[in-house]
């Protein structure tokens, strides 16, 4: 499965050298009415392998989804390579077997420096 993003202010991300796309799998688990987990790596725009687990909840309408999800992950690139905890918005349209998420990443000062969006398509197994 692919994450392409997109960068908010482009200028930090040519001046670091970074690429606007990453690549990786997850695993997602939805537990109940809305409450799920997912777990994972990715390429960043860094050119490093991040991980992450996450647990979030989603209030559902019609097909949309919107809500958000608390993070733990851990990136040579974000954070001096720290591990650390963030909230992760997210909306969702679920299309049955197959859902397409969009998630948004902010700029936080002397963490992650440039702020994205992201997307991802969860496959139901």
């Amino acid at each position: 499965m692919g994450c392409p993003t997109t960068r908010i202010g482009k200028q930090p991300a040519r001046q670091r050298s970074t690429t606007s796309s990453t690549r990786g799998s997850r695993c997602a688990t939805e537990w109940s009415n809305g409450v799920y987990s997912e777990f994972g790596a990715y390429r960043d725009s860094g050119g490093t392998t991040a991980k992450f687990a996450d647990i979030g909840y989603q209030w559902r309408f019609s097909n949309f989804r919107i809500g958000g999800a608390l993070a733990i992950a851990r990136s040579p690139t974000y954070h001096d390579g720290h591990t650390f905890i963030a909230p992760i918005p997210v909306v969702s349209y679920d299309f049955g077997r197959v859902m397409l998420n969009a998630v948004y990443f902010h700029k936080v000062r002397g963490m992650n420096e440039i702020a994205a969006f992201g997307a991802y398509l969860t496959i139901r197994f």
